[in-house]
């Protein structure tokens, strides 16, 4: 089994819902006439320092050489293991069991996955393990747990007009004959009235809903949807799917807060408002002060950003010297506002980081001013160093007159320099003259026999493009046995501070010029612009010296200092020529690895004009097919359009076997800026292409199965002037409950564009 995840998307939650049907058979559905038993009945939702009591997340033993997620925290664990899938689950297993926790029903051991719920004192735990094959020579198995409180989600309450399908600790679902925006209405009505704050939600035209609330540390999301066209949930209506989870902190929301977002791993909260700072400070004061935090100044500090727009923090601390911090923006006549949390441990870490940080940079500060002090210390003063005349030759005037002070230094006579290093005439010594002389002709006489020593490196004239023979576009890397040939030459100029520098990249695909153009113009580097592997960077100083080499294929980055290169290479006229190889071998763990590029190729900027790659191209013609259990299904139509991925525009394939709605997908492109208000239970692929033109994700749905991966996609795709083609396929078969699925796709269409733009 590939490593998948649900879609982003309420329409594939549907799917889910009704793959959940194609597992477990025919769904039980209960008849339920009123509503369920309050979440208040006996139960107080907790708040995370009674989760911890409970279970420490932070504080659960490991199987030996196991590494913890970054978003790793009390009520939320992720790690990875190479402890084996079922090993890993026994393992977390036992330890759970010894920290008194019981093992619910519904255990699942399968051969990709495993899966299992833990309860104590009222406290619901899930432990999920899976395998990860992005490496599958050196598999891992991923762990994951997770706090889903002390509310069983059988006691949220849920609408009178609803059935139970299925409930487990934490979550329950419901399906409801209402319609979309009247089950949307009733589920906010009920779960208020039980004391569920508010805590952000998303309207998903045209009939679909996410609210999220949340009760002390405690969140609950509601998912509303429309339930699947086929499969045993067909003619349900609309399905109200609870889900529940410990919160990392209790942080408030305001009421009427816009666009809200809580994110686990950093322990933020962000969120608009149409209130003024003091306001939304007025209301953490007021709320927080219940739970025991108070302001560490009395009214909001405003500022101004470094954009020169209104800001402004406020800062909160308890009891346990714990920090919250408040930060707010002004855009558009809104609050922006950012409200994170930090323990004691964690900000007094920050400090000490920060420290350090400041300590390091004044001992190196006055480390260079104590080598400078040491330096102009031993240097000889300015009247005895020789100088040099308009011909770059020494001054023999002044060469000579220092030479003689110097040999005369202990013998008694005295003689007085004038400013230009010339003895003073006020008491003229002919003796001393004439030693000038002889020394002055002995120098000249030096200076005409030895040449003026070479300029050092850094004075060097900067070569011609002529300086070095044409060279061929081609590069090679070798990890142990394994080659990668390398026939596509880019070179681009980019600033780095003050500093010009010049990367030269090897690749096995050409590059998309338009792609890393834009990148050069909107930060005037490339750190938006991902090269694909195989491919190998070396950047140029502005001397053309290489400073640094990088490696990219088989999923390794490797790099290479300059010290172990050799070659050379000119930047002139326009132009990149050069060629370069490793002297040695480089080791990175058991692979042993090197490359060699040379290349000659016209130097891009941030103003050049892309080349095309799609002119010349001939038409493909366009197919498609799915093997799904052993079984093929063309998918014969075709649609490609632009969408948003949160801020990232990408473009979708999306193959189908029946014709798609297109007003539908239309409408939801100009609504929202993707495809999550069009709804095709059909079989079907949808393949991601990123603005570099890579594979980013492809999503497969047949038969109640649906499928996420960015895993074992191959192909070659060229998206340019509003028209995409290409070949994509997977590289092996994707396994799901002992079937197999795969999908080769060809296609050279016309892609739709984002309305907005």
């Amino acid at each position: 089994m590939k490593p998948m995840t649900w879609n982003r998307s309420l329409r594939s939650w549907t799917m889910a819902v009704g793959a959940l049907a194609g597992w477990y058979g025919e769904v039980l559905v209960l008849p339920q006439n009123q509503t369920v038993a309050k979440a208040a009945d006996g139960v107080t939702a907790a708040s995370v320092e009674e989760a911890v009591k409970v279970l420490d997340l932070r504080k659960v033993k490991l199987p030996e050489g196991s590494v913890s997620g970054e978003g790793s925290h009390a009520v939320m664990l992720s790690y990875e293991t190479k402890a084996g899938l079922k090993e890993a689950f026994q393992f977390q297993q036992q330890e759970l069991v010894k920290l008194g926790f019981k093992e619910q029903p519904g255990t699942q051991r399968e051969a990709a996955y495993c899966t299992g719920t833990f309860t104590k004192n009222g406290f619901a735990v899930s432990l999920i393990t899976y395998l990860d094959m992005a490496n599958p020579a050196q598999p891992l198995t991923r762990v994951f747990m997770t706090h889903f409180g002390n509310v069983p989600a059988e006691q949220v309450p849920v609408i009178k007009e609803s059935k139970r399908v299925l409930v487990s600790p934490g979550g329950a679902n419901y399906s409801t004959p209402l319609k979309a925006a009247e089950a949307a209405a009733a589920t906010r009505k009920v779960l208020i009235a039980a004391g569920w704050e508010t805590y952000g939600s998303n309207s998903i035209p045209p009939d679909s809903e996410v609210q999220v609330y949340k009760r002390n540390a405690i969140r609950l999301t509601a998912y509303i949807a429309p339930a699947p066209d086929q499969g045993p949930l067909k003619g349900t209506g609309m399905l109200i799917n609870y889900s529940l989870q410990m919160m990392s902190a209790d942080i408030p929301a305001p009421a009427d807060a816009q666009q809200v977002g809580f994110a686990d791993s950093t322990k933020t909260l962000n969120f608009e408002s149409a209130h003024e700072f003091k306001d939304v400070a007025a209301f953490y004061q007021q709320r927080l002060a219940k739970n025991g935090w108070k302001s560490t100044t009395p009214e909001v500090v405003e500022q101004s950003d470094r954009f020169n727009q209104p800001a402004a923090t406020l800062m909160f601390r308890n009891s346990a010297n714990d920090v919250l911090s408040l930060e707010m923006q002004r855009r558009d006549d809104k609050t922006v506002a950012t409200v994170a949390h930090l323990t004691a441990m964690e900000f007094a870490a920050i400090e000490q980081k920060q420290k350090a940080a400041a300590e390091k940079f004044v001992a190196e500060r006055k480390a260079r001013e104590e080598q400078m002090a040491a330096k102009a210390a031993t240097k000889k003063p300015k009247s005895e160093q020789p100088t040099k005349s308009d011909d770059g030759l020494p001054d023999i005037e002044a060469t000579a007159n220092a030479a003689i002070a110097d040999a005369l230094k202990g013998t008694g006579i005295s003689i007085k320099l004038g400013k230009e290093g010339t003895p003073s005439k006020t008491k003229p010594n002919a003796a001393l003259e004439t030693a000038k002389a002889e020394a002055a002709k002995k120098i000249k006489n030096k200076s005409k026999e030895s040449p003026a020593s070479e300029p050092k490196s850094d004075d060097q004239p900067k070569k011609d493009l002529s300086s070095l023979a044409p060279r061929d576009n081609a590069g090679e890397i070798t990890l142990d046995d394994k080659s990668f040939e390398l026939k596509h030459a880019t070179a681009f100029v980019m600033t780095r501070g003050d500093q010009r520098v010049t990367k030269v990249v090897l690749s096995g695909k050409p590059l998309k010029q338009s792609a890393l153009i834009e990148a050069l113009k909107s930060k005037g580097d490339d750190e938006n612009f991902n090269v694909p592997e195989p491919s190998v960077t070396i950047e140029l100083d502005e001397r053309d010296r290489p400073s640094s080499m990088s490696l990219h294929a088989d999923r390794k980055s490797l790099g290479v200092s300059s010290s172990n290169l050799a070659g050379e290479a000119v930047v002139a006229e326009g132009r990149a020529r050069g060629s370069f190889k490793m002297k040695k071998d480089g080791e990175f763990f058991d692979t042993r690895y090197r490359a060699a590029l040379s290349f000659d190729v016209p130097v891009l900027t941030k103003d050049s004009k892309p080349a095309k790659q799609l002119t010349d191209a001939s038409k493909l013609e366009t197919s498609g097919k799915m093997l799904a259990d052993g079984k093929t299904i063309k998918l014969a139509n075709v649609v490609a359009y632009e969408m948003k991925v949160f801020d990232e525009k990408r473009v979708a394939i999306f193959f189908t076997e029946k014709p798609v709605n297109l007003a539908k997908l239309k409408e939801s492109l100009k609504k929202m800026g993707n495809d999550d208000g069009l709804f095709e239970v059909q079989p079907q692929v949808k393949v991601e292409i990123d603005k570099n033109d890579r594979l980013a994700m492809m999503h497969l749905w047949v038969n109640n199965v649906s499928l996420n991966s960015n895993a074992d996609l191959v192909g070659d795709v060229i998206v340019e002037d509003g028209r995409a083609r290409g070949t994509v396929k997977l590289g092996k078969p994707a396994e799901f409950f002992d079937k197999e699925y795969s999908f080769e796709l060809t296609f050279d269409v016309d892609v739709i564009p984002l309305p907005s733009e």
